[in-house]
């Protein structure tokens, strides 16, 4: 079995890349001004290939984290006020 393990989608422990996102800037820096090319790049920082062109030529995708809206914003302004009110109401009642 080679170095890189598989990922395990149930076990989010599993941790996809090695390097931080410092290291990926600075050795995209050094291709970008042409002091060296992408495989010694990859050689020296160890971080494959793919993620290194991936994020030179802007083919990333990010992610969003949570579940995404059912709403629309209008109906979500209205949920959020009537969850207020009914705070308020709450309040009201047990102050009394």
């Amino acid at each position: 079995m080679g170095k890189h393990r598989r990922i395990n989608r149930c076990n989010p422990l599993i941790i996809r890349g090695k390097w931080t996102n410092e290291t990926l800037e600075e050795a995209i820096d050094v291709v970008e001004n042409g002091i060296t090319s992408l495989k010694k790049v990859k050689r020296h920082w160890n971080i494959p290939l793919t993620s290194l062109s991936n994020h030179l030529y802007g083919n990333t995708r990010s992610k969003k984290l949570g579940l995404t809206s059912m709403l629309i914003v209008k109906e979500d302004q209205i949920v959020v006020a009537w969850v207020l009110f009914m705070h308020e109401v709450e309040l009201l009642i047990n102050f009394q």
